[in-house]
């Protein structure tokens, strides 16, 4: 009898899980859809078309990078971009759905770029939508268009990889040692600058420029007299030269509106003042003084902090900063000698100096808080803030003093210490 009823109850106990992996299963799949029919856009850009947008997808061709991998010659394009004008993103989804054979989707989304045109006028419905759809991370990247975002798709072709939002990612991810001159950032961060409490957004500008620069001592002359030389011999002339995505400088939002670009100088001043400068390097001394050494910061740390003395305002922004000499210039310099390193220091100093000062009078002459000076008041002395916080931008951002402290210290010299010296034959 023992027996019977123990093999019931296995019975009962096969059935019950039989029913919950049936049940788990048709509510897994019942939106599934194969991944040879979807298709994966890699980057997006949003333009404004008079009373439209016009929405760029650069979708990527699998057949491309399959034939890539497998050997081929890889004559197709690797990504193909369509456009379409709609009133709204959504609209704009729904109508490149209806060309494209394969099932859109954004979960390969590297980056959203934003026009020009589009970004002066306000970007709040766009960012609204991709802050939104359950597809798209926060993690990916936003830029800013120096003209038409259409353009940087089209034409921007990424050295070294054959997808160009792939590209921008990694440029986007990749520890700026040398060159600071851009702002990256994540679409989770750009929509925080926004909706901070006395706060504006920074996004990276990108553009597109020929590959290759003019040769040394090739002029107009020069190119002309090739081109005829090319069609005596039938050859084919190129009407446009090859592209590549530029990222230099910074697109300046107020609110939601693009309002200007900051320079190489300004970005990297913004970058040291908002703690994320992650390496950059400096040939000192001035430019009008010659060029001594390069020095390479390798870690640094920043505090600022407001200062309420009744109706003034007051920040003091202190930067310490840890280099090492990673080119020398000039024959003869005396590396091993202490003062020597000292006056580098101080050059150093000088530079971090002028070019937080570049991005603060940016700030002020834009009334744009891209610094974040308001939300440190905001966080820090919340009384005052709330006597300031309605006409912060206008009255109190272009009047409030920041005074600027930067200490500098080299730790290392490379593997070697004096230049290297050459004798006379």
């Amino acid at each position: 009898m023992k027996t019977i009823f123990s093999k019931l109850r296995l019975r009962i106990l096969s059935l019950f899980l039989t029913a919950v992996v049936m049940i788990v299963g048709c509510c897994g799949c019942w939106s599934r859809v194969e991944i040879e029919r979807m298709g994966f856009i890699s980057m997006v850009g949003v333009d404004r078309s008079g009373g439209e947008l016009l929405v760029s997808f650069q979708i990527v061709n699998p057949r491309a990078l399959s034939s890539e991998g497998a050997g081929g010659g890889g004559s197709e394009p690797s990504v193909f971009v369509l456009s379409v004008k709609a009133r709204t993103i959504s609209e704009a989804m729904a109508k490149i759905n209806q060309e494209s054979p394969r099932s859109l989707h954004f979960k390969q989304l590297y980056a959203i770029v934003l026009g020009e045109d589009l970004g002066k006028q306000g970007i709040l419905p766009v960012v609204d939508y991709f802050a939104r759809y359950w597809e798209i991370r926060r993690s990916i990247w936003v830029v800013t268009a120096k003209g038409s975002a259409q353009e940087i798709l089209l034409k921007g072709a990424p050295v070294q990889e054959r997808v160009p939002g792939l590209a921008v990612r990694m440029l986007m991810e990749r520890r700026e040692r040398f060159a600071s001159t851009y702002y990256p950032v994540k679409l989770g961060n750009f929509l925080n600058s926004m909706s901070l409490e006395g706060s504006d957004a920074l996004a990276a500008a990108v553009s597109v420029r020929p590959m290759q620069e003019e040769k040394l001592g090739e002029g107009e002359e020069g190119k002309e007299e090739q081109g005829k030389k090319s069609q005596e011999q039938g050859e084919a002339i190129k009407t446009e030269e090859g592209k590549e995505i530029v990222f230099e400088g910074a697109g300046v939002f107020r609110g939601d509106k693009l309002t200007a670009y900051l320079g190489p100088h300004e970005v990297r001043g913004a970058l040291w003042v908002l703690g994320e400068n992650q390496g950059s390097a400096y040939a000192v001394p001035s430019p009008s003084k010659g060029t001594w050494a390069t020095l390479t910061t390798e870690k640094a740390s920043v505090r600022v902090s407001p200062v309420v003395d009744g109706d003034d305002i007051t920040y003091k922004v202190d930067v310490e900063d840890r280099s090492y000499i990673c080119y020398v210039v000039k024959e003869g310099l005396e590396i091993l000698n202490p003062e020597t390193l000292k006056v580098l220091e101080r050059e150093k100093e000088k530079a971090v100096k002028r070019d937080i000062e570049a991005a603060v009078r940016r700030s002020q002459e834009l009334h744009s808080d891209f610094l974040q000076l308001g939300d440190k008041l905001y966080r820090e002395h919340p009384e005052a803030w709330d006597k300031v916080k309605d006409d912060w931008r206008e009255a109190w951002l272009p009047q409030v003093k920041v005074d600027i402290n930067v200490s500098s210290k080299i730790e290392r010299t490379g593997t070697i210490d004096n230049p290297i010296s050459v004798r006379s034959p």
